[in-house]
């Protein structure tokens, strides 16, 4: 946008450069719409050229000014997004990281030393996985929110002056980054964490329902635990993934033996792709005991991975690396025709009864495809579908129950069991229970390690409650993790339909699996009750 208006003053302060020169000289310009108060109106850019009489002679200055608003406000946008992120409004990666490096200069010349923490949300996917992604960028706006109000609020964080607006940053999808001088003596540093898990673990309430989060956090020392920039980060991150694997909602801080740790992940993630091209992973079966002459009426497939380097690993080892890096959904179905091959191979020996269950993901149970990939395996093995019971863990029902809901109705109606895993660990209320078509609740090893002992009646009314329960739903219940004869003697009181853990048989390959050495000593027989 051009313009043109009458300026004498203002050609004035430009005539002695115009003065020299007859091409156009250009200038970047503020108009003020009010001198007094210097409001700025836009920033312009003004052209002035000296314009000759017919005699060659200098008689006035012709000007003319380009609206460039615009153009400004997009280079404001464009610096911006190079130094914050669009969704949470704090620090990216990269602008944290230049903040951070010139911190750790000032640091260095003072001998300070300073924290580097990596704060990860726990189980934030099957909130993205279960509700959408909508819901999930919601959440991680508000506990950015409240970090940004801790780093400028808190007395332990606002007392260093140097960058305190540097601090925080999003390292990517459910991960922040923190960093502060630490001048903390003895607790001090403990309560500083208290108050950053209070950012995480204080309730959300979004669209009429509550989240409570939790986060595991990783912390590196500068100078103690590195000098590079890199070499904080990568050992925060360290830390961090320590924290998950001791179940999260804690915090770790770097030790050399943590990184050990680190590598072995680094590790397994680096080979998990081509192991599934090679066969390296192998199903393992636990037998699940039933019904009144304690025959084996079950088994689950569990899967293991026979690394060359590291040796068996259990899911433990990998599943979590494997959800994060979308390999789930082809391990998953790979588990799925293994287990309907097996169970097909069993009925063909005269096993007739066995019921086949098979663990499901959310990812693969929420896949557009899934039905189909059920219908396939039971098809290619020749598995009677009424054989399969698949395995669904409470997450996977929260806040999508409708369509949970169909796409159970579609397996059962293909003839497939469902059985709803971890029971009592989760989210499910009663009414979701009740209007959930399942066949199967699974009791959590967690009621069931300390029944059998005289003060554990809190896990005992549990458990019975939960029996009573499945009873008038018509479901089968089974209880997970029985190693003892305490177990079995309570259960079997209680009613228990189906009992599956340690004393029965240990998780065994396909080859190692004998039936006959799986029945249970005589001792652990009773008749059950009502």
């Amino acid at each position: 946008e051009t313009g043109s208006m009458r300026y004498d003053s203002l050609f004035l302060v430009f005539l002695p450069n115009l003065k020299a020169s007859f091409t156009p000289i250009y200038y970047y310009v503020y108009i003020y719409s009010n001198i007094k108060s210097a409001t700025v109106a836009n920033p312009k850019w003004l052209s002035i050229k000296l314009v000759q009489n017919e005699h060659e002679e200098p008689a006035y200055y012709f000007g003319i000014f380009h609206d460039t608003s615009q153009q400004h406000a997009d280079e404001e946008a464009r610096e911006r997004l190079a130094c914050y992120d669009p969704l949470t409004e704090i620090f990216n990666r990269s602008h944290f990281r230049e903040n951070v490096l010139r911190h750790m200069r000032y640091c260095c010349r003072e001998q300070i030393s300073m924290c580097l923490l990596i704060i990860d949300l726990d189980r934030f996917k099957q909130i993205n996985d279960s509700l959408g992604h909508t819901v999930g960028d919601d959440l991680l706006i508000e506990v950015a929110r409240r970090l940004h109000r801790l780093t400028a609020t808190d007395p332990a964080l606002t007392s260093a002056k140097h960058y305190a607006e540097s601090f925080l940053g999003r390292f990517g999808g459910d991960e922040f980054l923190l960093a502060f001088e630490d001048h903390f003596r003895g607790i001090e540093l403990t309560q500083l964490l208290d108050r950053i898990f209070d950012c995480v673990r204080q309730p959300i309430k979004h669209n009429g329902r509550v989240f409570e989060l939790s986060a595991s956090i990783g912390v590196s020392h500068y100078p103690a635990d590195g000098l590079e920039y890199d070499d904080l980060l990568r050992h925060a991150e360290s830390a961090m993934y320590q924290a998950k694997q001791e179940g999260g909602n804690r915090v770790e801080f770097f030790t050399p033996a943590i990184n050990d740790q680190l590598q072995r992940r680094l590790q397994i993630e680096t080979t998990m792709r081509s192991a599934l091209a090679q066969g390296e992973f192998e199903l393992y079966y636990q037998p699940k005991v039933g019904g009144f002459d304690q025959q084996v009426v079950g088994l689950e497939a569990l899967i293991r991975w026979n690394h060359p380097k590291l040796g068996v690993l259990s899911p433990a080892d990998f599943i979590d690396i494997a959800e994060e890096n979308g390999l789930i959904v082809p391990i998953g179905n790979w588990v799925l025709r293994e287990a309907c091959s097996y169970g097909a191979q069993l009925v063909a020996q005269g096993n007739e009864n066995l019921v086949m269950a098979v663990n499901v993901s959310a990812r693969q149970f929420a896949g557009d495809n899934w039905v189909e990939q059920v219908t396939q395996a039971l098809e290619e093995s020749g598995l009677p579908p009424h054989l399969l019971e698949l395995e669904i863990t409470e997450s996977i029902v929260i806040g999508n129950f409708e369509h949970v809901t169909e796409r159970i109705n579609e397996l059962r109606a293909c003839g497939v069991k469902i059985a709803l895993d971890d029971f009592g660990t989760g989210y499910s209320s009663l009414n979701y229970l009740r209007r959930l078509p399942i066949d199967t609740l699974k009791i959590d090893r967690s009621f069931i390690s300390q029944l059998h002992l005289e003060e554990s009646k809190d896990d005992r009314a549990i458990v019975c409650a939960i029996v009573m329960l499945a009873r008038k739903l018509g479901m089968t219940l089974v209880a997970e993790g029985v190693e003892t004869q305490g177990h079995v003697d309570v259960l079997r009181d209680l009613g228990c339909d189906q009992l599956q853990g340690y004393l029965y048989s240990k998780l065994l390959p396909a080859k190692s699996l004998d039936f006959s050495s799986i029945k249970p000593p005589l001792q652990a027989i009773k008749p059950l009750k009502g």
